[in-house]
């Protein structure tokens, strides 16, 4: 007995949630597929395409359809981070969310780069439609993104998407 409760103990601690949520966020929890359009003014018009997941732990992850490199830009991985969410009035849930990425060198740009990622947004709980905003801030690999210091670069965009739904299978 004595072994099992330390061991217990762990396993409680190691579910607790990445962040403390503030309120009922069942109408956020999901994967989206979004459209990005730029704000910053580095582009124009729809950019790409993501995937934002957001888990009940706090956790939240994203991909990126520009993750392989397109002109201007480093090729980089799957973002990662947490995020929490706020009540936004009758029918809207309101989230923030910080992930962290890397860039990877290629021929244009020989240093590996880290970002942070600052995501705030909505979904509307009736449609599953979810709107927001991205802010990426660029800064030197072994620079800490989160120490306040001005990033090299920040490329901003807004974005709007549905939830994945399950499709039923096709009986015919």
């Amino acid at each position: 007995m004595k072994r099992i409760l330390p061991l217990l103990l762990v396993s409680c601690l190691a579910a607790a949630p990445a962040i403390a949520q503030t309120a009922d966020c069942g109408a956020l929890l999901g994967t989206y597929l979004t459209k990005k359009v730029d704000t910053s003014g580095v582009d124009k018009g729809v950019t790409g395409r993501t995937l934002l997941s957001l888990a009940e732990n706090g956790s939240a992850i994203m991909t990126d359809s520009a993750q392989g490199g397109i002109k201007g830009y480093q090729a980089f991985g799957m973002m990662q981070g947490v995020w929490r969410c706020e009540a936004g009035g009758e029918s809207a849930m309101r989230f923030h969310a910080t992930l962290v990425d890397f860039s990877y060198p290629d021929g244009d740009n020989p240093d590996a780069k880290i970002a942070r990622v600052e995501i705030s947004g909505a979904v509307d709980a009736t449609s599953g439609t979810l709107k927001g905003r991205t802010a990426i801030n660029i800064f030197p690999l072994f620079d800490d993104p989160f120490s306040g210091k001005a990033p090299e670069l920040v490329v901003n965009y807004d974005f709007e998407g549905q939830r994945i739904l399950v499709t039923p299978p096709n009986r015919s």
